[in-house]
């Protein structure tokens, strides 16, 4: 799921998902910005984007086909929840769905019109987050979207785990005062600031999560990044959680001693519970700019990262 402020170079694995073998596809499916993607199966994938941009591939990438959503929002994530159906989120409270496998997509009624960023399903309930604190939910049996909102919140949902037994955060406020991650146990009644505390050398406040993932272990892992030295650089970070998000541990920080400028994390995906894929952005200032480009790094606790 590759999302966030960045214009993305859209990129396909060809073949098996972990030969590194990667085949440019920019400017197609669009010239616009691709913000999502999402296998319906093994073959068929949608893209999502700027100025309504829908587009379908059904060969695993090599060749797409540009739908009419019908909508000049920007689209932000797309996911399918069976091999029917599936949703979009983006702009101004856009929400669309389908009951067909993505040949026609209908408005869904939404309680706001604030920009949705992401959409989330585990356990048989949809989740949605976006901007001023939304959270949305919908189990399978609901028609309509439930309301778990922060109040008074300026900032978007950067990121978001959701489970039955709780919820973790990132972008929210409480009390006044920003948080880069907050957990709930009462889906979404009370939340718990919780402090990512960095190494040596380390800051102490993240700024921003891009991405929480839950490994095949059980595990937790975020990764994200904060500026650095007056915002003129970015600095990217990795943390692991073995206890449900409570406490959380830095297994990777980017720059190191010998690294002099980083990359923020903005998502990842993992194939198995030691082998991941993060997809950085760029930092502020265009020539403070390092790409890690199939480079594996051993990590602590044996987590394997092709950055």
């Amino acid at each position: 799921m590759f999302c966030r402020n960045f214009c993305l170079l859209f990129l396909f694995l060809t073949g098996i998902v972990c030969s590194q073998t990667w085949e440019l596809k920019h400017p197609k499916p669009s010239n616009m910005h691709i913000y999502d993607s999402s296998f319906l199966d093994s073959v068929t994938v949608f893209v999502v984007g700027n100025s309504g941009v829908i587009a379908k591939s059904t060969d695993r990438g090599k060749t797409f086909t540009n739908l009419e959503s019908g909508y000049d929002e920007t689209l932000k994530s797309i996911l399918f929840i069976d091999s029917v159906t599936g949703y979009i989120c983006g702009n101004s409270g856009l929400l669309l769905k389908t009951e067909d496998g993505g040949e026609n997509w209908e408005k869904e009624e939404f309680f706001n019109e604030e920009n949705l960023e992401k959409i989330y399903f585990n356990e048989g309930v949809i989740y949605l987050t976006g901007g001023k604190g939304t959270i949305a939910t919908k189990s399978l049996e609901q028609n309509e979207w439930q309301d778990h909102s922060l109040s008074n919140c300026p900032n978007s949902i950067n990121a978001a785990y959701f489970c039955n037994d709780y919820w973790l955060i990132s972008g929210g406020f409480m009390d006044g005062i920003y948080h880069n991650i907050l957990r709930s146990e009462d889906k979404g009644l009370t939340w718990s600031p919780l402090y990512i505390s960095g190494g040596e050398g380390a800051p102490g406040v993240r700024e921003s999560v891009g991405s929480i993932q839950k490994l095949e272990n059980g595990n937790l892992i975020l990764g994200g990044g904060c500026s650095a030295a007056g915002g003129c650089f970015t600095i990217g970070y990795i943390f692991l959680s073995e206890d449900d998000g409570k406490n959380w541990s830095e297994i990777f920080l980017y720059p190191s001693d010998n690294d002099t400028f980083g990359n923020a994390v903005a998502d990842m995906v993992f194939l198995d519970s030691l082998t991941g894929i993060a997809v950085t952005k760029d930092p502020p200032s265009p020539g403070y700019h390092k790409f890690f480009s199939e480079t594996k790094k051993n990590l602590k606790i044996g987590v394997n990262f092709i950055l």
